[in-house]
């Protein structure tokens, strides 16, 4: 192996290390991340008061650190601005902060859509920001969990009723999504979130289902445009609300993601079983929704507001797990210049071997991959693009945004600010040592404070040979790195741009 693609590959693990240490918000000391989920919980009354008080007490039990919303987070007619009353008596005064000190991240429903300023919820988060706990950057929008082993979630929350014409129940909602180049500019966003995304997990949320054995049933046109962007980007799991029930579903052999309909937080629906997914569960008990995510697994529970457990389902990453079957099966190594195995392209030139090795991490077996039905047609639809031998990136729950544009940007700038402060400090380790040891004579064996000297100088020279070598690298690629450069600038500015209104 050459010696600037180990150095590089050293500096990957390193960067990642420290992000994986940091103390950023979206970063967790733990190796597990836990979190809950309701939807269509917008009431007050004993009922939903009864089942918030269950989730403050399952948050204590699995240490949950945020709740997803899942839209009509207000009845009737949600919130008309952000001094409605109903911020007291909906959210601050029922999910209070003595009981949910975490935040929580919404998306808006059909009844969020009836009131005359539908962007009172993103006020809301513009006004209070962290503080206010309720994180709402954009109509749609996306953030990032990274575990302390290193493994990485992305989230990503749509605005359904812009994706669902026929869903809608609110004139204002239909005067909104018949803007056809609104419904074009989330989709593209999508597509680029999605297709960026090198995340060990990947859940999407949104408050329409795709599938439904409920009163509303199926959404077709998510059906017909979502799901196979589900599919294809690998999507771990969707999770909606609208119809009034606990559901879990399945659409196999389509595809492998689990979808949950998750919409008893306040009102009792009515199921169907009308769908063209086959329904795994489904059950009309006023409820929420506990996700326990691991690298080796997700476990979900359906919880009632007395505590049962009405259904519960255990997945496996299936992510990682195309992944490392397809580079098994010898497709996905960048060894060579061959145009058909695009797949790795800015991964090192490692052999397969290793490259298989590196990605496993978790004790995801082959036995486990053959049992979940990864057969060559199932992996042929594994997409094409760059994955890292981990992922290095961490945000804020403020700004998920806006990291995510330094994120596409790339982690070189991130490593080299990480290197010369690393210099720094052994350097003013150095001498702070060296004042506080003056009796030192000149003829004794070198002190410790000589030892950190020779470590500073010899990390130092390290770097300045490694960034020698990534000049010389990118002086003989210029044209082909101009390229990606140019590729990525345009994913990342598509980001955001659509989620603000």
């Amino acid at each position: 192996m050459p010696p600037l693609v180990t150095y590089k590959v050293l500096a990957r693990l390193l960067f990642t290390t420290v992000a994986s240490l940091a103390t950023h918000e979206g970063a967790h000391a733990s190796s597990s991340l836990n979190f809950l989920s309701i939807g269509d919980h917008g009431m007050r009354n004993d009922k939903t008061e009864a089942i918030v008080a269950r989730m403050a007490a399952v948050k204590e039990e699995i240490d949950a650190s945020f709740v997803l919303l899942a839209g009509d987070n207000f009845y009737p007619k949600g919130v008309a601005s952000v001094d409605d009353p109903l911020w007291e008596s909906h959210f601050t005064g029922l999910f209070t902060p003595e009981a949910f000190p975490v935040p929580f991240y919404p998306v808006r429903g059909n009844h969020d859509y009836r009131s005359p300023n539908p962007d009172a919820q993103l006020e809301y988060y513009t006004k209070h920001g962290e503080e206010g706990r309720w994180i709402f950057p954009a109509a749609y929008y996306q953030t990032k969990k990274t575990l302390a082993d290193g493994t990485t979630i992305d989230f990503i929350f749509l605005d359904t009723i812009l994706l669902a014409p026929e869903a809608s129940e609110s004139e204002t909602a239909i005067n909104l999504h018949d803007d056809e180049q609104r419904k074009e500019k989330q989709y593209v966003w999508l597509e680029a979130a999605l297709a960026e995304s090198t995340a060990d997990w990947l859940l999407v949320v949104g408050h329409h289902p795709v599938f439904s054995g409920g009163e509303h049933g199926d959404t077709p046109s998510l059906v017909a445009r979502l799901l196979p962007l589900l599919e294809k980007h690998h999507v771990d799991m969707y999770v909606s609300g609208h119809d009034h029930t606990l559901q879990h579903l399945q659409h196999l052999p389509t595809t492998h993601t689990q979808f949950f309909v998750n919409g008893n937080g306040a009102k009792m629906g009515h199921v169907r079983n009308v769908t063209q997914a086959h329904v795994r569960r489904a059950e009309v008990k006023l409820g929420f929704m506990s996700h326990e995510l691991t690298r080796e697994s997700m476990i979900t529970k359906a919880i009632d507001r007395e505590g049962g457990v009405v259904f519960e389902y255990t997945q496996l990453p299936r992510r990682r797990a195309a992944l490392i079957a397809e580079l098994e099966e010898g497709r996905g190594t960048n060894e060579g210049d061959d145009e058909e195995r695009p797949l790795h392209g800015s991964m090192p030139a490692l052999p397969r071997e290793q490259l298989v090795g590196a990605m496993k991490g978790a004790p995801v077996t082959w036995e486990e991959i053959e049992a979940e039905n990864y057969s060559s047609p199932a992996l042929r639809g594994v997409r094409s693009k760059r994955y890292y031998l981990s992922s290095s990136s961490t945000s804020s729950r403020a700004g998920d945004v806006k990291q995510h544009h330094a994120y596409l940007r790339g982690h070189e700038t991130p490593l080299i600010l990480l290197m010369s402060l690393v210099g720094m400090t052994i350097v003013t380790l150095t001498i702070l040592l060296k004042r506080r040891a003056p009796s030192f004579a000149a003829s004794s064996p070198p002190p410790y404070h000589h030892s950190f000297c020779l470590v500073g100088s010899s990390y130092l020279q390290s770097f300045v040979s490694f960034t020698e070598q990534q000049e010389g690298e990118e002086e003989e690629g210029a044209g082909q790195r101009k390229g990606e450069k140019a590729v990525r600038t345009a994913s990342g500015a598509s980001l955001p741009g659509g989620g603000s209104w």
